[in-house]
């Protein structure tokens, strides 16, 4: 329910700059999942970024949910995005053996 946004340096070996989610921003509780909340959150990453000097963005997300107010966000600061990615998460392990019967 809540928007992480991680910033990383692709030429420095994808170290991570800047990280923000919902409680760096203020909202508590409830209020992480609102679109107001992503779009803060955007807002926020896109003033660090430009104070930085970045005038273009690729962007990667986990979650197809809430990612137009982030972009909003960052359109309005004046990035530019260049590639955007949907790379979901996989499960790690193998799936999980059927329960036996019952015996009685």
């Amino acid at each position: 329910n809540n928007v992480h946004v991680t910033v990383v340096n692709k030429q420095r070996y994808y170290k991570t700059v800047i990280y923000s989610h919902a409680g760096n921003v203020g909202y508590f509780d409830y209020t992480k999942m609102s679109t107001a909340c992503s779009y803060r959150i955007g807002q926020n990453i896109a003033r660090k970024l430009k104070r930085l000097g970045v005038t273009c963005t690729e962007v990667v997300f986990r979650k197809l949910m809430r990612v137009d107010s982030v972009l909003q966000a960052f359109q309005v600061h004046g990035l530019r995005v260049t590639r955007m990615t949907h790379r979901p998460l996989l499960p790690k392990s193998a799936p999980h053996r059927p329960q036996q019967k019952r015996r009685v």
